[in-house]
């Protein structure tokens, strides 16, 4: 069964991570079966239509998405209101994403080209050379456009030497440590105390999928965002489930009344998917 509605997909995420035998008999009862449960062919279409009216995703999901190196799922990235310039120019540029991918640049879709062809110029970006760009970033415009400048693992590479080196402005740190790939020891590297993880994670970029799944809220709409995980960024997604296959298993189990109580809770939740789950794990 095919899902649209943000509610139900969150709801048959999580069933999806129960027993097999709880999940098929709670959903039953709660009129809601567990993800994989239906035909694929409409799920396919629902996991597209929820894809478009999803209006705001953090960067990282987008990057998710785009190590799966597919022509054709790039086009859903480069089309997103979520995406950024430094995303649109990778996509462009046919950058691999895929943690261990090699070889030549990915093909473009022709529905990329079309867009581009309709769009005008490329950007501009400044003459300095990367480093020598970020490191006269005085101002938050040129940070941002100086951190746009970073293409590939070449580049990272060198903007984590640059740090280690002379620490780079708050401005350009800020905005490497928001992009959708920035490696994670250079994050940390950037900072570890609380506001800039706060403000990092409120910006959209996290470190791995689980961090997103227990992390970020509202609940319902980080559930909606992993039940596309199947189909938009299957590498990734078991990161996230694993990490909330437990809690599920443990405050939701197999009791009916436990997963009623969170099809009512879920859509208006305010905090995480753990406070979300270990909630109506109490409440029951």
């Amino acid at each position: 069964m095919a899902y649209t509605s943000a509610r139900d997909r969150a709801v048959s995420y999580l069933l999806s991570l129960a027993d097999p035998a709880d999940a098929a008999r709670v959903g039953e009862r709660i009129r809601v079966a567990p993800q994989g449960a239906g035909d694929p062919a409409p799920e396919e279409e629902a996991v597209r239509s929820t894809w478009s009216a999803a209006r705001h995703l953090p960067v990282s999901v987008l990057h998710w998405v785009m190590q799966q190196d597919d022509p054709e799922l790039n086009v859903l990235v480069y089309r997103h209101p979520s995406a950024d310039e430094a995303i649109r120019r990778q996509i462009l540029r046919g950058v691999r994403c895929a943690p261990d991918a090699a070889g030549s640049a990915l093909p473009l879709s022709p529905q990329i080209t079309y867009l581009v062809d309709s769009a005008g110029q490329p950007p501009r970006f400044p003459d300095l050379g990367l480093v020598g760009a970020l490191r006269a970033a005085r101002t938050r415009g040129a940070g941002r456009t100086a951190a746009n400048m970073v293409l590939d693992r070449n580049d990272w590479a060198e903007v984590t030497e640059a740090d280690q080196r002379e620490p780079l402005p708050g401005y350009a740190r800020w905005a490497l440590a928001v992009r959708h790939d920035c490696p994670p020891a250079l994050r940390r590297q950037f900072g570890t105390h609380a506001k800039f993880h706060h403000r990092v994670r409120a910006a959209g970029a996290f470190d791995s999928p689980a961090q997103f799944a227990l992390e970020h809220g509202p609940a319902v709409h980080v559930l909606a965002v992993l039940s596309l995980g199947h189909r938009l960024f299957p590498q990734r997604l078991a990161e996230a489930s694993d990490t909330l296959r437990p809690l599920v298993r443990e405050y939701l189990g197999g009791g009916t009344e436990t997963w009623a109580v969170l099809a009512q809770l879920v859509e208006g939740f305010q905090g995480s998917t753990e406070e979300l789950v270990i909630t109506a794990g109490a409440v029951a």
